[in-house]
């Protein structure tokens, strides 16, 4: 893949143009990504774009570590256990929805040659599928949670 920008110029009218520039890049691998089969850097990409947005909710919160790079399940977590009258219902969903994607895209990064001591790794042809299958998982779970941190602003 080349690591030209791909995605196109933009020039936003207000906000954060360069953050809004670097998710439309981001957006932008993640589909050539998908469609070059390099499923692993689609996830990479998501997996990216959704903790910098569970990041910066948990921070307009006071609940991110300082000084620290908490790993993506540490961020999850954290999001759950938000107080009750900064979490409501679709949070907490959405909560279960990432670490329910966080065990599918830990499968697909590590199964391609990982296994237990006397077993065999995965097949190829099932390795592929599966990561596949978490890059798109992926995609739509990158953009839900773009929108509802975009939401949950607005709420605040």
């Amino acid at each position: 893949m080349n690591t030209k920008r791909i995605s196109k110029n933009v020039s936003a009218t207000r906000g954060n143009v360069i953050k809004y520039a670097a998710y439309r890049e981001g957006f932008a691998r993640i589909k050539a990504a998908i469609k070059a089969r390099f499923p692993l850097e689609a996830i990479a990409i998501e997996e990216a774009i959704i903790s910098d947005r569970i990041s910066s909710h948990l921070g307009y919160h006071n609940s991110l570590p300082k000084g620290k790079h908490p790993s993506f399940g540490q961020l999850i977590e954290k999001l759950r256990k938000l107080p009750i009258k900064m979490n409501d219902s679709e949070t907490i969903a959405l909560a279960g929805e990432l670490d329910t994607w966080r065990e599918k895209r830990n499968t697909a990064i590590h199964c391609i040659v990982k296994s237990k001591p006397g077993t065999s790794p995965i097949d190829p042809k099932t390795f592929r599928k599966n990561a596949a299958e978490a890059a798109e998982d992926g995609k739509s779970l990158a953009r839900k949670v773009c929108d509802w941190h975009v939401k949950e602003k607005k709420r605040k």
